[in-house]
């Protein structure tokens, strides 16, 4: 019996959630954001909703809606799962509304049907629905670029120069420049000083 019960239990797990109070830190783009949580910086991808990239048309105005919405600072996330790149994938909710159902509203987002996988979904295609019909947001373009598009024919953006990983470059190209340089001058200094002992000599 307790087997059966365990496996049961074990049957379920996945699809158990769970919510948890965090701080805003930072809003990276439409879709992510940054939180603090017990004193642990966690990058939070809102779940089900793609936006448009911040390279690319409205992506600014859906991060602005982003920040706007959570400008109160304290949030609460319900975790669903754990992407590829270690983020935390949830729903965000300030008080009683929740950012990822708002974005679509407003027309910040698509639904992203290949993650989207749950009953709400089919609510928030309908609102998608009324968006582009009201053409708010992104929808005031007639040919808007799902950001899944976008990705697959903009290379990735390079180290900003504010990057540690840029300015590591910077200084161990420096470095080697530096090097050559003195190498340069110091077979320069050679040569001549092999002139003036030889003009000594004579």
């Amino acid at each position: 019996m307790k087997f059966i019960i365990t496996a049961i239990m074990l049957l379920f797990i996945p699809y158990i959630s769970f919510s948890w109070k965090a701080e805003v830190v930072h809003v990276k783009d439409g879709d992510t954001i940054e939180v603090l949580s017990n004193g642990t910086a966690v990058t939070v991808r809102i779940w089900g909703i793609d936006c448009p990239e911040s390279t690319q048309e409205y992506g600014n105005g859906a991060y602005l809606f982003a920040a706007d919405f959570v400008r109160g600072g304290i949030l609460e996330i319900e975790t669903i799962d754990t992407d590829q790149y270690g983020r935390t994938v949830g729903m965000v909710y300030a008080g009683d509304l929740c950012l990822n159902e708002e974005l679509i509203r407003a027309g910040w987002a698509w639904v992203y049907k290949q993650y989207c996988n749950k009953p709400v979904c089919k609510e928030w295609e309908k609102l998608q629905e009324l968006a582009e019909s009201a053409g708010i947001g992104l929808w005031e373009s007639q040919n808007p670029i799902p950001p899944w598009e976008y990705r697959k024919t903009t290379p990735k953006k390079t180290a900003e120069p504010n990057d540690p990983l840029a300015y590591a470059i910077i200084f161990g190209a420096a470095s080697v420049l530096l090097i050559i340089i003195r190498l340069i001058l110091r077979a320069g200094w050679a040569k001549k000083k092999k002139k003036w002992n030889t003009r000594w000599r004579q």
